[in-house]
This record gives structure tokens, sequence and C-alpha cells, in this order.
């Protein structure tokens, strides 16, 4: 949608655009965008806040006002908190820990324990994807167990780069990262395989806090920080692995 608003432009159109991911609002430069704070797929907050989502819009409007860009503003108001009813209106289908142990207490490799809890997974997986009819799993272009072993291959291993990509023409670093991307939709699509509308909020807590996926992709984001030899893997772990609103202070 940046390029596309460049092009606008430059056919004499005004544009106005918002963003989810800042970083790449800075690197595109559009002529005007507002970045938001909320959770990816949801560029207006919460799901039944008219009063609050009128509020982006208008925000994201008034950028009209600048003739001369590129222009960046933040949208400052947090989303609103979930409601009661949302909140128990979700209850994660699979049981899981409160806590996860390190992988060296638990004396279980990464890999080891990201394919335990992908095949606690399958059978709500399977469930949604059939009454879904689609699933975003996929994106890496291997089979989901593959995706845990590439991942779990990086977190395993004791040298620093990324595993070699098993996919022609996709670079090491953006292979871990689609591979990433796969785990993290196959454990959503599992976790709301029976339920109407799940809360963005209860929904990421669930995940980034409380299963061995989430705490273990924490840990390939900060092993691909510290690799200051490779720069499109620490550029990618660093920004694409977890999201902004789910990273943890040092």
């Amino acid at each position: 949608m940046c390029a596309l608003a460049h092009w606008i432009e430059r056919a004499g159109i005004p544009t106005t655009l918002i963003a989810l991911v800042r970083e790449h609002a800075e690197a595109m430069r559009p002529p005007r965008v507002l970045w938001v704070p909320f959770e990816l797929g949801r560029p207006l907050g919460p799901p039944g806040q008219p009063a609050f989502q009128q509020r982006v819009l208008r925000a994201a409007f008034d950028l009209l006002a600048d003739t001369a860009g590129p222009v960046l503003r933040d949208f400052t108001e947090e989303a609103p908190a979930a409601t009661a009813e949302e909140i128990a209106g979700w209850v994660c289908p699979i049981p899981l820990r409160g806590s996860v142990p390190d992988a060296a207490a638990s004396g279980r490799s990464a890999t080891d324990r990201l394919l335990a809890e992908i095949d606690r997974l399958r059978p709500w997986y399977e469930i949604g994807r059939q009454k879904r009819g689609r699933s975003a799993v996929g994106a890496s272009r291997l089979p989901v167990r593959d995706a845990v072993r590439l991942v779990g291959a990086f977190l395993d291993g004791a040298g620093s780069a990324a595993p070699p990509s098993p996919v022609p023409g996709v670079a090491d670093a953006v292979a871990l990262k689609l591979a990433c991307d796969d785990l993290v939709a196959y454990a959503m699509e599992a976790a709301t395989a029976e339920q109407g509308t799940a809360n963005a909020a209860a929904l990421g807590d669930w995940f980034w806090n409380t299963t061995e996926t989430g705490q273990l992709l924490h840990k390939v984001r900060a092993k691909a920080l510290a690799q200051t030899g490779d720069a499109l893997l620490q550029r990618v772990g660093g920004r694409n692995i977890v999201p902004a609103s789910r990273v943890r202070p040092d």
C-alpha cells in the first residue's frame, strides 16, 4: 500500500494510510501515514468500538491537511481493553502450563519441545482447517513439522547462522522467518477451532506467554538480534518474528 500511495500521488490524488508496522512505513516513506499500536490485522483497533474506530479514521484523514510529505504520525491512544464478555467468550481448548521451563531445565531440545506442542495442537488445527476450508499455514512452503525442525535447528545449533534454506531461491534468514510465521498461524488456528470470535489480546496473551512455541520464538528473536555479522538475519529476526506489541523489555 505504501508503494501504491506513491503511484496514486503522482497522478495528483492525495493519499493517507494506516500502518501497523512502523518500520515498513519508515522504509517506504509514503506521502502520509498514521502508525497505530494495535494487533496485526486490526488497523482500526478492536471490533465493536465504533467511537474509537472513528477517532482512528479521523486521525488518518487529518493528515490530508499536510500538503508536503512524507508525514509519519503516531496514534497515541491505546486500544480499549477487552470487555468481560469478550474475555469470557474464549477459552483455549488446549490445556497448557502457565509458565514454560527453559530448554536446559527441561532437558529437551527446542526441536523436541516444538514438535511435542505441534502434535498436541494438531487435532484442533485440523478441526479448524476443515471448518474454515482454508489455512494461513504454508508461507514457508514446508510441511509444518519441517518448519518446526528449521526453527529448532536454529535454536539448538551451536552456530549463530540461520540454517540453510530448504526452499530454492529463498534466503536462509527469510526461510527461518517464514517458518516462524507458520508456527504462529498453526497455533492460532488450533486455538480458535471451536470458538466464534476470539479476542485478539487474549489470543496473544495465550500464545506469547503460555505456549512452548511462543516462548521459543522470543528466543529466536533474541538470537537473531545478536547476529551482528548477518545483517539480514538481524533485521528480519529482530523486527518480524515477534510483534512489536509483544516484545519483552530487556
